[in-house]
């Protein structure tokens, strides 16, 4: 599956030909992200997810943490990617959202068609090798849950 970028086509046909320096660092999903896409429907008490689809979340600020040293060294090239430090599908997310914000509401597995859906199904967006991070998407809920002004849905903006 070639739907989302790769090594190959980041570096072979976008940035290396350039002659730039560069250093690349392929993460997974944020858990704002998650957050923010759950965030809405469990107002509604419907959460559909992708069907089939896993994800594997990391902490944002692990990110930032993991791109000091790169940032301030000299170009690398591709690095190691970095992955949450589980693989959980979208049916466990969602079921986790409702737990810890304490929601409720039905979660709805559903196909979703198209090249990238499938991409996502075969799991091109994990890093499954590089489980770097630490803290999980119950640990981030629990955490952003009980901030003051903290509303599902609206974390990350």
């Amino acid at each position: 599956m070639s739907a989302l970028p790769s090594e190959g086509n980041l570096t072979a046909g976008g940035v290396g030909p350039s002659g730039l320096p560069y250093t690349i660092l392929r993460t997974t999903q944020f858990h704002n992200l998650l957050v923010l896409v759950l965030g809405k429907p469990a107002r509604s008490g419907i959460l559909p997810v992708p069907a089939g689809t896993d994800f594997q979340p990391v902490e944002v600020t692990e990110v930032a943490e993991r791109l000091v040293e790169p940032a301030l060294g000299a170009p690398a090239g591709r690095v190691p990617d970095m992955g949450g430090p589980e693989i959980v599908s979208a049916a466990e997310l969602a079921r986790t959202y409702l737990r810890v914000t304490g929601g409720r509401g039905l979660v709805i597995p559903l196909p979703v068609p198209g090249r990238i859906a499938a991409a996502f199904r075969h799991g091109v967006h994990l890093a499954p090798d590089h489980p770097d991070g630490r803290g999980t998407f119950a640990d981030f809920v629990s955490v952003a849950a009980g901030r003051s002004g903290y509303e599902a849905g609206t974390e990350g903006r």
